[in-house]
């Protein structure tokens, strides 16, 4: 994910998608289970981004790792309460495509990680590219109808009021103590436009669903 990473140096890490437990405390050993997400499974969707060859789906399944949509570079988003993580992400050629579930511990905490990437979407929203070549990245999050809450998040490089090359979509929604993500980044230079959305929605209101198979999660 390196090179998705250097494509976003403006304060791009993609959002996190976590679980977090229905009410109260969850317990600490509480897990996702493998073949759990959507893009780790055999009949998964076709994927967003283009790689080169077959995909290649990586998974990881360990509380620690920076929010993929993350406008300030902030290490702390998200991780307070954080009880498991589990992601999958596959990389191509200048882009790269990420699912990821986290269980806090208490729906308190999830809808706090909710809560601060609002903030943070508030607070860096244009943010100068530190590769000083005049481009700002532009952090934009709309309210969507997913889980209990959720966002349509896009980041894209402009040049003055002009779109340029390099962007992130991203579709972060809750349900219960569970935040879930899916999201890329791609060379796309065009303003987002609703249709960007269409295929994250899609698996963020499944896994709103397949989240009330995890126990505690759904009352």
């Amino acid at each position: 994910m390196t090179k998705s990473r250097i494509m976003i140096s403006a304060g791009a890490a993609m959002a996190v998608a976590v679980y977090g437990l229905g009410a109260g405390t969850a317990n600490a050993a509480a897990g996702i289970p493998k073949g759990f997400l959507i893009y780790e499974r055999g009949d998964r969707p076709e994927p967003v981004v283009a790689p080169d060859g077959p995909p290649r789906w990586h998974v990881t399944n360990q509380a620690r790792g920076i929010l993929w949509v993350n406008p300030c570079q902030d290490a702390r988003l998200g991780t307070k309460d954080r009880v498991s993580v589990r992601r999958t992400w596959l990389e191509a050629p200048a882009a790269a495509q990420i699912e990821e579930v986290t269980r806090y511990r208490t729906v308190r905490a999830a809808k706090k990680a909710m809560k601060d990437l609002r903030s943070a979407l508030r607070r860096c929203a244009r943010l100068a590219d530190s590769a000083g070549d005049g481009r700002d990245a532009v952090w934009t999050g709309t309210p969507a109808r997913i889980g209990a809450e959720a966002l349509h998040v896009a980041m894209q490089y402009y040049q003055g009021t002009k779109p340029t090359i390099h962007g992130q979509r991203a579709v972060v929604a809750r349900k219960g103590g569970v935040v879930f993500l899916y999201a890329h980044t791609d060379e796309a230079s065009g303003a987002p436009r609703p249709a960007d959305f269409r295929r994250h929605a899609a698996d963020a209101a499944r896994m709103a669903r397949l989240v009330c198979t995890l126990d505690d999660v759904c009352p």
